[in-house]
């Protein structure tokens, strides 16, 4: 009878951490899903071995078809992983790694943060790949370079004297013209 009691003792615990563990399986999925940026788990040798959903709604693929994929082919359109990829550097110094990433295909830039996962023994066997959608801002970067690089050759190239100064009326700054209006030689001499 005290068997019976402590067999059934034990496979009612086991019942109840079985469903503990599968409580914590369902919450960590729907956590893991409900991230809005691309998640990736890859192993050592670059393959997926899972994806989130926004992972699969970048890719038009279900997470279940990116599993086994090559990470550099899904997202870079490569035959093999390119030489300053954040991986590669991730396995080799064992530490998080970032860089940005442009997929041409989907016509975006990612900021990409690779992390490594370490095993109980302290060797990488993997990482999680994490990329946030930097698009908006590279192009407002770039439209902004233009527009300075357009002012300055408007001020540059100015036929009248064009100038920036303090509270004092000290010089700051000066185009050529002014500087030749003055009688002066060079830029420098004016801010002098």
């Amino acid at each position: 009878v005290e068997r019976v009691l402590r067999d059934k003792a034990h496979r009612e615990e086991a019942a109840r951490l079985q469903e503990q563990i599968h409580r914590a399986q369902k919450e960590w999925e729907l956590t893991f899903d409900v991230i809005p940026d691309p998640v990736f788990f890859v192993d050592d040798q670059y393959r997926i071995q899972r994806a989130n959903r926004a992972a699969s709604a970048l890719l038009g693929l279900e997470p279940r078809q990116l599993i086994d994929k090559y990470c550099y082919e899904v997202l870079g359109d490569t035959a093999g992983p390119l030489p300053g990829s954040p991986f590669r550097r991730m396995l080799r110094t064992g530490k998080e790694e970032r860089c940005d990433i442009e997929v041409a295909r989907l016509g975006k830039v990612f900021d990409v943060t690779v992390s490594p996962l370490f095993d109980s023994s302290g060797t990488a066997y993997g990482s999680v790949h994490v990329l946030h959608d930097i698009t908006d801002r590279k192009r407002e970067e770039e439209a902004l370079r233009r527009s300075e690089a357009s002012y300055r050759s408007l001020i540059l190239g100015a036929t009248y004297g064009i100038f920036g100064c303090d509270v004092n009326g000290k010089f700051l700054a000066v185009n050529p013209a002014l500087v030749t209006m003055l009688g002066y030689e060079a830029e420098a001499d004016l801010l002098a």
